[in-house]
C-alpha cells in the first residue's frame, strides 16, 4: 500500500529517495548523470579557470554536482549562456575601439591644422622680423639726415617687434597644444592596444570552445 500507491501516501515518497521501496526517487532518475560526476568537475573547473562563472556559482555547482543535483546538459546551458555574454562583450569591445580610433582621427585632424597654423605663424614672424631689421637700418641711415624720419622708423620697428612677440607667444602656445595631443595620442595607442588583446582572447576562448563542441 505504501510503496505502490499515490495520493494521501505520497508524503511518504521521500523514502523512495533514500534508495527505499522501489528505489525510484530522485537520486535513480539522474543516477546516469551521477556517474558523470569527475567529468562535470573537470567541467566546472575549467568554466572558473576560463573566468566563464564567478566563486560564488563555481562553488554551488561544486556542491550540486556532489549531490546529483547537476546535469552535463546543465553545464552546456551555462557554457552557452556565457558565451552569448562573451559575444554581446564582443560587440561592446567593437564599440570601445571605434570610439578610440574616431578619438585619433580627430587629433591627428587639430594636429594637421595645428602643424598648418603654426607653419604660418612661423613664416609671418620671420617676414615681420625682416622688416623690423629693414627698419632699423632705415632709421640709421636717417639718423644724420632726417632726426623726425628715423624716429617714425624706430616706433615702426617697435611696433613689429610687439606684433612678433604676439605672434611668437601663440607659436609657444601651438607647440604645447601639439605636445599634448602627441601624449593624447600615446594614451589612446595603448589602450587600444589592451583592447586588441581582450578581443584576440576572446576570440581564442571561443576558438576552444568550438573545437571541444566538434571533439564531442
Amino acid at each position: 500500500m505504501g510503496c505502490g500507491g499515490r495520493g494521501f501516501f505520497k508524503i511518504f515518497d521521500f523514502y523512495d529517495i533514500y534508495g527505499g521501496c522501489g528505489s525510484g526517487g530522485y537520486h535513480h532518475e539522474r543516477h546516469y548523470e551521477y556517474d558523470r560526476y569527475d567529468e562535470m568537475i573537470t567541467v566546472i573547473d575549467r568554466l572558473y579557470a576560463e573566468g566563464k562563472i564567478d566563486t560564488e556559482l563555481y562553488s554551488r555547482l561544486r556542491k550540486d554536482a556532489a549531490s546529483g543535483n547537476l546535469t552535463i546538459d546543465d553545464l552546456m546551458r551555462i557554457e552557452i549562456n556565457s558565451r552569448k555574454k562573451s559575444n554581446s562583450e564582443y560587440s561592446e569591445t567593437d564599440f570601445e575601439l571605434k570610439k578610440y580610433y574616431d578619438k585619433l582621427n580627430q587629433i591627428d585632424k587639430a594636429k594637421e591644422e595645428s602643424l598648418k597654423i603654426k607653419n604660418e605663424l612661423i613664416s609671418q614672424i620671420e617676414d615681420l622680423k625682416r622688416k623690423a631689421t629693414n627698419l632699423e637700418k632705415a632709421a640709421e641711415t636717417m639718423l644724420s639726415a632726417d632726426e623726425s624720419s628715423a624716429k617714425d622708423y624706430l616706433k615702426e620697428k617697435i611696433d613689429m617687434e610687439s606684433k612678433i612677440s604676439t605672434l611668437e607667444k601663440r607659436k609657444q602656445d601651438l607647440d604645447k597644444d601639439i605636445s599634448d595631443m602627441d601624449e593624447l595620442k600615446n594614451e589612446l595607442n595603448l589602450k587600444i592596444l589592451e583592447l586588441k588583446s581582450l578581443k584576440q582572447r576572446e576570440k581564442l576562448n571561443d576558438l576552444k570552445f568550438d573545437i571541444k563542441n566538434v571533439k564531442k
